[in-house]
């Protein structure tokens, strides 16, 4: 038979064109729609029961944790994620009774399973997050030199006697028997101070408990950033300086100029001075980008403090740093967000680092906690090459 002839009317084409549009949105604009997991930075647990929260996109679905190099399968996931999973989901109850590393699967509206990439949970035997507080992270090595180095250790009630903890310049493993440098414990869960000699270089606390076999790098239970001692470390001062060991060097920058200041394989680090008098330069602020200056991070010293009333901040935000996260050209950028408190999580694929946000306080090694009744605020980056903060001053 000869074929049929249909004609749509105006209507008739504004409904498909709806139906064809939600049709696609149910479908996810992207296969990659979760972009981080809390424990934030640390991703690492020990075998438990855990809530775990998701942050994404906007795009409504159900996801599930499977073992590191299996396959998703579409219908297997067993926790819904909102239609807005920006809004912090919890997945309740994720039960881990195996060790080892597991993988997100996300499947959307319409039946499409991807995995996720970036997001690696490690479980292990022993309790990555021992420790609630460390005296400090950075001590001063000089250079081809090995030195004593003092730190103080703050568990909490997980640690016990007769549990070891180590530096290792290397991945965490084993359980420390054949180590000539693991330190045991003898107080229980109290303060642990351990000296040990150290050269330059950057060590892991690696903790194993007793009776165990599974050396685990440490996360501090406050924050769940990565612990990690910097012997030997840079720095840059308000002059600025930089320092290396036991080498000092000051230099100077043309005012008011975005100079790079350090690159490494995995970001580049750019800066702006000003000039606080005829012989001094301050740091105004700093840029922390993606080698190819695609996404970027700037960080700037709050302006006219001295004109605001810090008991008015509201809790939990930011009094002397501002924040931009940003993409595309850092001068003329296609998209923008404003960063204004300490629970922000900067999603680790954003610059393949893991960037924690915190205050200092009183009880931290710093001799200046403040900035008049402002409290300084840092911000702890760990990329795969470094590890350095920037902070308020």
């Amino acid at each position: 038979s000869p074929p049929s002839l249909h004609i749509m009317t105006p209507a008739m084409l504004l409904r498909a064109l709806l139906a064809a549009i939600s049709w696609r949105m149910s479908q996810g604009t992207s296969p990659i729609q979760i972009t981080a997991i809390a424990p934030q930075a640390a991703m690492s647990v020990r075998i438990g029961t855990y809530d775990v929260v998701l942050t994404g996109s906007n795009n409504a679905g159900t996801a599930n944790f499977i073992a590191s190099g299996g396959t998703c399968t579409a219908g297997a996931q067993t926790y819904t994620v909102g239609q807005y999973v920006t809004d912090a989901i919890s997945l309740i109850d994720t039960d881990f009774t195996t060790t080892g590393t597991y993988e997100l699967c996300y499947e959307d509206g319409g039946g499409t399973v991807t995995k996720q990439t970036g997001l690696i949970f490690t479980v292990t035997v022993s309790d990555p997050h021992v420790f609630s507080a460390i005296s400090s992270q950075n001590v001063g090595a000089a250079t081809g030199n090995m030195v004593p180095a003092t730190i103080t250790l703050t568990s909490n009630n997980a640690a016990v006697t007769g549990d070891k903890i180590e530096l290792s310049t290397s991945a965490c493993s084993g359980d420390l028997s054949a180590s000539g440098t693991a330190i045991a414990l003898t107080n229980g869960a109290t303060s642990h101070t351990i000296t040990q000699y150290l050269s330059q270089g950057t060590y892991y606390l690696c903790y194993v408990a007793n009776g165990n076999t599974d050396s685990v790098s440490q996360y501090l239970s406050s924050d769940y950033s990565l612990i990690q001692i910097v012997a030997g470390f840079f720095t840059t001062g308000s002059d600025p300086v930089a320092r290396f060991g036991n080498r000092v060097r000051e230099f100077n920058l043309p005012p008011k100029v975005l100079v790079p200041l350090l690159k490494a394989p995995d970001f580049t680090l750019q800066g702006i001075v000003f000039e606080g008098g005829p012989t001094e330069q301050w740091f105004e602020r700093f840029i922390l980008s993606s080698p190819d200056e695609s996404r970027w991070m700037e960080l700037k010293i709050k302006d006219n403090m001295e004109s605001v009333n810090a008991s008015k901040v509201p809790q939990g935000n930011f009094q002397s740093l501002e924040i931009l996260l940003g993409y595309g050209s850092i001068s003329n950028p296609s998209v923008t967000t404003r960063v204004t408190d300490f629970n922000f999580q900067i999603p680790f694929s954003f610059l393949g680092s893991h960037i924690a946000l915190r205050p200092v306080r009183k009880n931290h090694n710093v001799r200046f906690p403040g900035i008049g009744g402002f409290r300084r605020e840092c911000a702890d980056i760990a990329s795969a090459s470094m590890h350095f903060y920037i902070c308020s001053a």
